[in-house]
This record gives structure tokens, sequence and C-alpha cells, in this order.
């Protein structure tokens, strides 16, 4: 009979609605910010794990909501009088709910696996454990929702009743994003369902996956016998022994979660003319690297030796090969698509970056404002950007008048232009000889 009502309560009742609500909020979260999961395993189970946050808060209040409709339909009265146990009813509203709120979550991690699998050039990370606590997060948040509707089932006011749902749904977005700010060394921060502390080039350790899943495990048990226990002062022994454990598994606090990855940190290099190497977790772009630093290269002027390898700097200042000219990897949203390859702007930042290693350095004490705005313009016809010249600046137009001429005549000004900074003249002087 149970199993009936389930059946029913998933197919007619909330739970087709949530699936849609978690699927659509997550996906949003998701698009926000792709450089922080495209092509990335790691990044999509990190990113899943992060949306919890926000969806955790709608099924909060969803929960809330479900947990006292037994009072806003006047069946309080009725259900008492019957012989089925109240967790009955509540398993009847506690797993439809929970699975929805999971399958809504797997539902945007599926979307972006067929996004990731084609590009991904790393498939470690142990990123599989962060979709595994971001479904037992969701669990724990739908235990807490049911906990918080059974109290609301005893308000008598049903504007009170009515303006709970959202209250706690907002309180506990408000709490997870609190948890988030305090230092990792302490212990509520590895208790947050939501855990935005594992960056790129980390895994998550076994043991302090271990310890935060006792915790979730133990806190949604706890909560249900809150939400379906005549007795609710029960819920604290389950949540008492997973904090106990939990806390003795994560030493450190979240620092307990975390590690350094070697393997994604290791830097592959292939090609010729130039050699790209980039870390595990970036090979995906060495294609689009090589063609960016190789017409780069061609438009820059034959006087300069540019290095015949190009190599990903790394967060953790990884060792790059002898002579090599080091990138740093764009990482903001705007810098890389929801494929994982680089946008225009990510292009111009690469670009940037080799003719940033290619012009010579001025020193800043004979350099003015002409100097500056020289470097600029150069800068900005090899990488197709902008030269930041204010508004009627009568050089302002330097930079289109490079871009009307033929690639040798440009060539010809840009090398002139080196020249005159090689000897030392980094101000009017320089800005003449482009002239």
């Amino acid at each position: 009979m149970t199993a009936r009502v389930v059946s029913i309560e998933a197919r007619r009742g909330f739970a087709p609605l949530l699936i849609l609500l978690v699927a659509v909020e997550s996906a949003l979260l998701l698009s926000a910010h792709p450089a922080d999961w495209a092509a990335s395993w790691p990044g999509v189970g990190q990113a899943l794990r992060d949306s919890t946050a926000a969806c955790g808060a709608l099924i909060v209040a969803a929960g809330v909501w479900l947990g006292s409709r037994e009072r806003r339909r006047g069946m309080i009265d009725l259900l008492a009088s019957t012989p089925r146990p109240r967790w009955r009813r509540l398993v009847a509203t506690g797993i439809p709910l929970a699975l929805a709120a999971s399958l809504g979550l797997l539902i945007t991690g599926g979307l972006a696996a067929l996004l990731v699998a084609p590009h991904a050039s790393y498939v470690g990370g142990r990123w599989w454990l962060d979709v595994i606590l971001a479904v037992l997060g969701l669990g724990a948040v739908t235990a807490a929702g049911l906990a918080i509707g059974r109290l609301a089932s005893t308000i008598s006011n049903a504007v009170g009743r009515m303006l709970l749902a959202p209250v706690a749904g907002i309180a506990t977005y408000i709490g997870v994003l609190t948890l988030q700010r305090q230092p990792p060394t302490s212990l509520p921060t590895a208790w947050n369902i939501a855990n935005a502390s594992i960056g790129p080039f980390q895994r998550i350790d076994y043991r302090g996956a271990l310890g935060q899943g006792v915790w979730l495990v133990g806190l949604a048990a706890g909560l249900l016998i809150v939400a379906g226990a005549r007795r609710t002062w029960l819920g604290l022994a389950p949540i008492a022994v997973a904090a106990v454990v939990s806390a003795a598994l994560l030493p450190s606090g979240l620092n307990s979660v975390i590690g350094y990855d070697p393997s994604a940190n290791q830097l592959v290099c292939t090609g010729t003319g130039p050699r790209i190497c980039l870390t595990r977790e970036h090979q995906h772009l060495a294609g689009q690297i090589r063609d960016l630093v190789t017409t780069t290269y061609a438009r820059l002027p034959a006087s300069l030796v540019m290095p015949a390898t190009v190599a990903e700097s790394g967060p953790f200042h990884i060792p790059t090969p002898r002579g090599s000219l080091t990138l740093s990897m764009p990482s903001a949203s705007h810098d890389v698509t929801l494929t994982g390859s680089l946008s225009a702007s990510g292009a111009r930042s690469i670009r940037g970056a080799v003719v940033g290693n290619a012009l010579p350095e001025c020193d800043f004490k004979h350099e003015n404002y002409q100097g500056t705005l020289a470097r600029a313009t150069v800068s900005a016809y090899l990488t197709g950007g902008q030269d930041g010249a204010v508004a009627g600046d009568p050089n302002a137009g330097l930079l289109d008048g490079l871009r009307s001429m033929t690639p040798a005549a440009a060539g010809s000004r840009i090398s002139r232009y080196l020249s005159v900074v090689s000897s030392g003249k980094c101000g009017t002087a320089s800005l003449d000889a482009l002239r």
C-alpha cells in the first residue's frame, strides 16, 4: 500500500514539478560560469555540488510546504484516527521529493556531460565523489524541509504557515553561503552541503568524503526522525553520532577534504613549431592555442626570436621547459565557451600574453604616456584588441593607421618601434616611430 501511495505521489504530486524546477535552476547556475566546468569532469562534479546551495533552498521550501499540507487540508484529526503509522505518510512524501530533487540535478549533470565528454582531456579528480555528496546533500535538505513542515503544522495561523516555506528557503540559502565564508580549517565549513572551495587541479580525499557523507546521512536520518517520530528529541541521537564521527574524520575541517591532484598538474607537450605544453586539465585547448601562437608569431617582426616551446605556468608553479614562453590560462567565464573552447576574448588573452612576452620592457622611469600608448598600440595591432587611447587624443588614430596598411608596411613600422625601444627610448620617440 505504501509503495502505491509513493507511486501516486511521484506521478501526480509535486515531484514532477520539482524535477523541472531543480533541473532549470541548476542548469542556469552552471551556464552562468561555464569556465568552471567546461571540458572538465572534476569541474562538472564541483559545479553540481555548488548548485546545491540554491537548489537546497528551493527543496527546503518545497519540503516545508508539503510537510504542513495535512494541517492546510484539515486532515490532522482524520489521519490521527487511522491505524497507519506516521512514518508511512512521511515516506510517501519524502521519497518522491528526494528522488525528484536528485533526478533534477542529475538531468543537468547529464546535459553537462554531453558537452564535456567530447572535449575533456582529464577524467580524474574523483569527481564522482562530488556528485554522490551533492545527492546526499539534497537528501539532507529534503529531510530538513519535512521536519520544519511538521513544526509548521502546529502553527494555527494560516498566514504564518504560508510564510514559513519561503522564509525557510531563504534562511537555508543564507546559512549555506555563511558556511562557505568560514575559515577552511573550521569543521562547520566541511559540513556544508555546497562546498565551493575545491578548485581546479585539486581532488577530494577519500577520508574527507567519508566524513562529509557520514555527516549528511546522519543529519538526514535525525531530521527524518524529527519529522516522523512522536518523540522528536530522538532525532538528536543520529545527528550527534554523525557529528562525532565526521569530526574525527575531518580534523582540519575542509582542508581534510581537498588535496593536490598531481595527475591533473602534469604537463603534456604536443606538436612542434611551436611545441605546446599544457596541464592535463587544459590539454583539450592544445590545438587552439597552437593555432593562436602560430598566427601571432607570424605577425611579429622577423627580428624577434620567439621561443620554440609555449608552456602553461599552472597554479602550483609547475616546472616548465627551459627557455619556454609561459602562459596563464584564461579562467573568466566569458573567456571559455560551453564546449570548453576559448571565446574571442579568451583568444585575445592568449595572443596578448604571447605579445606581452615578445615586446621588450621599458624602464618605467623613462616611459611616459606616449610610450605607454605606443606599446599598447603595437600590442593591440598584434592581438586584435584596443589601444586604450582616450577620446580626443590626436594619437588615437595610430592603431587604425596600422590596420589600414599592408602587413609588410605595418611590420616595418613595428620593427622601427622595436629598434627605438631597444635603444632605451621609451617615451615620445617610440610613438613617433609608428607614424
